[in-house]
């Protein structure tokens, strides 16, 4: 595994099967430990990562920052979904609840924060059983256009929800 500068933390996914770096360089990037494969690289951060966690479902990552944000990724897509502001100063570290339904994230500001997820929407689990396990293709026949038709795009998104106390 190769860095210009160093690993700040490393994690390995849920099954074992991967490990994921975050660099002093503002990287982050997914390897495949079976094949020593770079499988990902994200340059989303504007300063160095000093922390990463798995959802348990694998699909997602989060990563902290001394940029002062927390992203998250969807690994299935191989895109950043969310920039989260909420510390003041560097966030030193994140970690997915057991279920995967919250988050937390600590920074230099001496702040713990909790955040909700609904990443196990049935609605967003649905949309990833069909990016994991797609239908089989029509063949040609059935989608030459016989008449005209329109498609529609659908814009799917995934909250997250800050929780503050009650009082």
């Amino acid at each position: 595994m190769d860095y210009k500068g160093h690993a700040n933390y490393v994690n390995f996914n849920p099954s074992g099967t991967c490990v994921a770096s975050a660099g002093a360089d503002s990287t982050v990037k997914v390897w495949d430990i079976r094949m020593n494969k770079l499988l990902q690289h994200y340059q989303v951060h504007s300063a160095g990562v000093n922390s990463l966690s798995f959802h348990p479902s694998g699909n997602y990552l989060l990563s902290a920052s001394n940029d002062g944000t927390v992203k998250v990724l969807d690994l299935l897509e191989g895109r950043l979904l969310y920039t989260l502001h909420g510390h003041q100063g560097p966030v030193l570290s994140v970690a997915f609840s057991r279920g995967g339904e919250n988050f937390a994230s600590g920074g230099t500001d001496a702040q713990v924060l909790v955040w909700r997820t609904n990443f196990d929407n049935k609605e967003i689990v649905k949309l990833q059983q069909k990016r994991l396990f797609p239908e089989v293709p029509p063949h040609l026949n059935d989608i030459y256009p016989r008449s005209s038709h329109f498609h529609t795009s659908t814009d799917h998104s995934i909250q997250v929800r800050l929780l503050l106390p009650q009082k």
